[in-house]
């Protein structure tokens, strides 16, 4: 399944939650070139979402999410089943969130390559965010950049739990992050 150039609009009053729902196995979905504004609580949504190795990952591909509720998520990995194999890249998440990337359940081979994280400094943003409790394998942050965050531009609530490894980021600019560019908060 491919999304390629749309642009969806979720304002409103009150503004739609959510724009793209992805769940089970999808090997091969991507979304590429698509604008989502105005989401109320995630413009994506990955509940248990399982992508195929390699080309057959799930890719979002130059998605742009701006002007979401204050409240709300860019990307939000939600509880449930582990979500696998998601790839992003050239995203750019633009505007308050509370997170670009909230991870709050499982995820193995994440990667996220040449996205910028743009917020204000006025709200409490952060770049990617992972719940307590949570196992995240093969995540990479490669290129991004993290600018004008009100809070950190990597947050952990407390240290991943056992079975977490292979942890990386680099190549990466931080610029005008409030906070701290990697935190952990608790059990570290």
């Amino acid at each position: 399944m491919t999304i390629e150039n749309f642009s969806i609009d979720l304002s409103g009053f009150p503004p739609r939650d959510t724009a793209i729902a992805i769940s089970g196995n999808v090997a091969h979905c991507q979304i590429k070139q698509t604008i989502i504004s105005g989401a109320g609580k995630s413009g994506i949504i990955l509940t248990g979402a399982k992508g195929g190795d390699g080309a057959d990952a799930i890719m979002l591909d130059s998605v742009t999410i701006q002007n979401s509720s204050p409240t709300a998520f860019g990307i939000h990995v939600a509880k449930g089943d582990a979500t696998q194999n998601v790839s992003l890249q050239r995203c750019r998440f633009i505007g308050s969130v509370v997170a670009a990337l909230f991870v709050e359940g499982s995820a193995d081979t994440l990667s996220l390559r040449n996205c910028v994280i743009s917020g204000g400094q006025a709200n409490q943003m952060n770049g990617l965010s992972f719940a307590a409790g949570v196992s995240i394998k093969n995540l990479l942050v490669d290129h991004c950049s993290f600018a004008n965050l009100g809070g950190s531009a990597i947050l952990f609530a407390e240290m991943p739990v056992a079975g977490s490894g292979n942890l990386t980021w680099r190549n990466s600019l931080f610029a005008g992050v409030k906070v701290a560019e990697l935190r952990i908060e608790k059990n570290y």
